[in-house]
């Protein structure tokens, strides 16, 4: 099983880069996919010469590679490439949902494997344990997992263009929270399962970033009018229409939306079910595509949400 998955992300990892160094150099054959963004102008991760990391009272090693680490009364999974040393890295926040750990969050979305390799720092973080003997979010947690972000990025002098955040179901509802009250901090944000009951409901947030947004139609735990409801919001709110469609099959449809200001939000819809069941409750659309782990909609679905949420963050930096 690990012959296949390395070559996938080695495949995955080869096309990006190149398809992103052909872009910074101007190629003629390149095309404009109507992503918008700014990342012709925003150096690529991993780029641009930096000191290297200074430790500190919390992050005291500061070298390429996994460790598990508690900062700010909460555990979390830091990967670091060997390029962090000596070049600025871009930061990617990926958030868990109810029940999980950063652990079980990359199992679904590998991007220790796949957002590394392409110049950012992942960091993971595990929910407290509560009464019920469950992992859990809630907005309390909030200033915890910003304190541990801007330790990171002041240790490992992150790039301040391209620090971005995704989130699963609970994880999902965060980055949400964290768009809404922290927009100034983030290139783009990119949720998963989380619908209504966030900002776009009443206040707007401070500034307009790029979002990438997905949602299961069948989902058994956040509904989907949920999702709905959002994405009328957002598009309302922030004065966009329909740009173009990105992908579309029997699975998914995958739409853009854009505005006057270049701002982009992109909602994908799909049909994809996990078997998985939460007490009584059968998950279906709450999953991951790409992944065949436990709450993954399947390995064989269009396309992987790790993957998708790598190349959106690095063509939506902030610009």
């Amino acid at each position: 099983m690990m012959a296949p998955r390395a070559t996938k992300l080695t495949s995955v990892s080869l096309a990006l880069a190149l398809g992103f160094a052909l872009a910074a150099c101007g190629d003629d054959s390149s095309t404009d996919d109507g992503s918008g963004g700014s990342s012709e102008a925003v150096p690529l991760p991993a780029t641009v010469p930096v000191d290297p990391p200074e430790a500190d009272s919390c992050i005291t090693d500061t070298s390429a590679g996994q460790q598990t680490l508690e900062c700010e009364g909460i555990s979390f999974e830091l990967n670091v490439p060997a390029a962090c040393q000596d070049t600025a890295c871009g930061l990617i926040v990926d958030v868990h949902g109810f029940g999980m750990n950063g652990s079980a969050e990359d199992l679904h979305t590998e991007l220790s494997d796949i957002a590394t390799s392409q110049g950012f720092i992942v960091m993971q973080p595990s929910a407290p344990i509560g009464g019920d003997g469950f992992s859990s979010w809630s907005p309390q947690n909030d200033a915890q997992v910003l304190a541990i972000l801007n330790r990171i990025k002041n240790v490992f002098h992150v790039m301040d263009e391209r620090v971005h955040m995704t989130g699963y179901s609970q994880g999902g509802f965060m980055t949400w929270r964290f768009l809404c009250a922290r927009p100034e901090l983030f290139g783009s944000v990119a949720p998963l399962s989380a619908g209504a009951g966030n900002c776009f409901d009443a206040d707007l947030p401070s500034e307009q970033i790029d979002v990438l947004y997905a949602h299961g139609t069948t989902d058994g735990l956040v509904p989907f009018a949920g999702a709905t409801t959002t994405v009328a919001n957002v598009t309302d709110r922030w004065t966009m229409s329909e740009s173009d469609v990105v992908s579309r099959d029997a699975g998914h449809n995958w739409t853009r939306y854009t505005n006057d200001r270049q701002t982009r939000f992109e909602f994908i819809q799909f049909e994809w079910e996990t078997s998985f069941v939460l007490g009584t409750r059968p998950l279906l659309g709450h999953c991951f595509p790409g992944s065949d782990n436990f709450v993954g909609c399947g390995a064989d679905t269009t396309f992987h949400w790790g993957e998708e949420v790598t190349k959106f963050f690095l063509q939506h930096p902030r610009g």
